[in-house]
């Protein structure tokens, strides 16, 4: 396990290195350190995976090249007096701010650490991926019936499979995106200092993106939207910094560039995101630095691309496109808009903020959907229309508080202080740094404009635009910590963490209950919602396969191929069985040149009635043996007898 801690000494102390050297704030340090950890992850996946060398010991040895170099720079610094650096002067309320979002840190890193990787979207690809990645020693695209595992944008997962490579499991997974929670709060913070934000400004707005309850539960698992978020957060900060007439630096620049490139590696939403972002860079850079315009514009661009060639390269290889939404690959139709007429994006704007009105008051939920419903009625649409709505799982439901679901879970507090904004601007309008805020004003409406004028409304929305109240924080933290409304400072922070304490203790992590994470099977937990009926299962599966020592399971969905969450058996076959299967997707949607199916060894099908299934690449016929829970072991037909 002492491994898996490496790649985190590299950034820890590159940060610390960047820090006395260039004297930056160590807040600054840890942003561009973690810049340059990301462009190293991704170098060295993409170099080791043309070489098929994804394996522990090279792996080792690419993320212990740099560790020497930082740390005897840091030994060597004559300036070492900086470290560590001198603590601010805090009002009594800044200490109290200090110390809510130290435990609200404490709370998410132990849900991170205790609880096993359990977001069942993660478990259907995120996961399953590195399973793969890791197995063929690259990250090639491989044969599977699940086109998310290979289309959509990798970098959370390249570290993943780092971490998955070199400790043998994933038991540090959760981290990275609780790594990124905190580096968030360090580019709003950074923001809100830079432009005459005080101390106390600065922690309201880490609070405010502490206090996300989809941020906060989501600092715990293994998926990307938290990543996603940080990525946003930190590009806009250095975005911010090119607004000045100073001498333009190349390193400045390439950062940018590479903020740019893994906000789009992160995430597909991350493109639209970054792209007001980018606009307010080349603003920037035309205004103020001239015939430099546009070489740094060049360079921003080369860097982004850099970064996502690789990927790109193998999206347009196998599917014609570096970003391809055809029908099947996220298991039904596109998810780009096709309706983009003003009532068309009106709706989507309408459901999405919608989601945010729910109180614990039934009444008004029901109130609220019904007046969703007659909303639509008016503008002559209908709520469910394809040509916005992800229809297969998208469909829309009646309101409800979902504060305690890590993908549903709504923002009411963060809502209602974004409607309020206007008036507290207007009020503290003489101590608010206008110059920022108005640029991340346009960041964030263009921002939400974009989102809604692309994508089909989605039930899980409220996932998806995370992005957005964090980017504004600065200026939440400038008005509503503005000195002359400084009473308004505790009453927003209060009613930040009321509304944030159904997330506490939620559905996927619970810290008591039951379902604990402290008490809990493991399993159960990566099983979270079969909690009482699958691990036995499993178990039962697990045994069974040990008694025959398979060397290829094939894995099967039938109907349904996208929708099964199979990681929790892979790594239980993984962690349990003594010959180490590999595994396979049994009569894969995708077939890759080169790569041809063989026949597994099993087959395990999940949700099927059938008795006998044909492998279509080879002929061969398996037979339904027994059948584990969800999960229906088949045989080869020659061996029939031996279920």
């Amino acid at each position: 396990m002492f491994t898996a801690a490496i790649p985190f000494l590299d950034w820890i102390s590159a940060a610390i290195a960047i820090y006395l050297r260039f004297r930056l704030t160590l807040r600054e340090a840890f942003l561009v350190s973690a810049t340059l950890a990301m462009a190293w992850l991704v170098l060295g996946t993409e170099i080791l995976s043309l070489a098929r060398a994804i394996t522990f010991v090279p792996l080792l040895l690419w993320w212990l090249v740099p560790l020497p170099f930082a740390i005897l720079f840091i030994i060597t610094n004559r300036d070492r007096r900086r470290f560590p650096p001198p603590w601010p002067r805090l009002t009594a309320f800044g200490y109290g701010l200090l110390a809510v979002i130290l435990v609200l840190l404490g709370w998410s890193f132990t849900q991170a650490i205790v609880s096993p990787p359990n977001n069942v979207d993660a478990q259907e690809y995120h996961l399953q991926r590195q399973v793969f990645w890791m197995q063929q020693h690259s990250v090639e695209h491989f044969p599977t019936s699940n086109l998310r595992q290979v289309a959509m944008p990798p970098l959370t997962e390249f570290a993943g499979l780092h971490l998955m490579v070199l400790t043998g499991g994933d038991r540090f997974h959760n981290l990275v995106q609780w790594l990124a929670f905190i580096l968030a709060m360090f580019a709003v913070s950074l923001i809100t200092r830079r432009f005459g934000g005080s101390s106390t400004q600065q922690l309201l707005a880490a609070l405010w993106i502490a206090t996300i309850p989809l941020a906060f539960m989501q600092a715990s698992n293994d998926k990307n939207d938290v990543v996603t978020m940080m990525w946003a957060c930190l590009a806009s900060y250095w975005v911010l910094l090119l607004d000045t007439r100073s001498r333009l630096r190349i390193g400045h620049v390439a950062l940018v560039g590479l903020a740019f490139g893994a906000l789009a590696l992160t995430k597909g939403t991350g493109l639209i995101f970054g792209l007001p972002i980018g606009v307010l860079a080349a603003c920037y850079l035309f205004r103020y630095q001239g015939r430099l315009a546009v070489p740094a514009l060049v360079i921003i661009s080369t860097m982004a691309l850099v970064i996502n060639a690789g990927h790109f390269a193998r999206n347009y290889h196998t599917f014609g496109s570096i970003a391809p939404d055809t029908p099947g690959i996220h298991a039904g139709p596109r998810l780009g808009n096709e309706d983009h007429s003003p009532a068309a994006v009106l709706s989507t704007m309408a459901r999405i903020v919608g989601s945010h009105c729910v109180t614990p008051s039934e009444t008004w939920n029901t109130n609220l959907t019904m007046f969703m419903r007659s909303f639509h009625e008016k503008i002559g649409r209908d709520i469910d229309d394809p040509g916005n709505t992800w229809v297969p799982y998208g469909r829309f439901r009646p309101y409800q508080f979902w504060q305690t679901d890590e993908d549903r879970a709504a923002a009411p507090a963060h809502l209602l202080l974004v409607l309020l904004l206007p008036f507290v601007l207007v009020w503290g309008r003489r101590q608010v740094p206008w110059r920022a805020a108005w640029p991340l004003l346009f960041i964030f409406f263009a921002g939400f404009f974009l989102f809604c004028f692309l994508l089909k409304w989605q039930a899980w929305h409220v996932r998806l635009v995370i992005v957005l109240p964090a980017l504004i924080a600065p200026v939440i933290a400038w008005a509503y910590g503005a000195s002359c409304v400084r009473y308004l400072s505790p009453i927003a922070a209060i009613f930040l963490l009321l509304t944030l304490t159904p997330s506490l203790n939620c559905l996927q992590r619970p810290l008591w209950g039951p379902h604990n994470i402290f008490s809990a099977d493991p399993l159960a937990l990566r099983s979270i919602n079969h909690f009482d009926d699958w691990p036995q299962q499993y178990r039962d599966l697990a045994n069974r396969l040990e008694e025959v020592k398979p060397k290829t399971v094939g894995f099967w969905t039938d109907q349904l191929p996208a929708m099964a969450p199979d990681y929790p058996m892979q790594r239980l076959l993984l962690d349990q069985l003594t010959v180490k299967p590999e595994f396979m997707s049994f009569n894969s949607a995708l077939e890759i040149p080169g790569k041809p199916e063989t026949d597994p060894d099993v087959v395990i099908v999940a949700r099927t009635k059938l008795r006998k299934v044909q492998h279509a690449s080879t002929g061969t016929w398996y037979n339904a043996g027994k059948t584990f829970g969800r999960y229906t072991l088949f045989w080869p037909e020659k061996q029939a007898a031996s279920p």
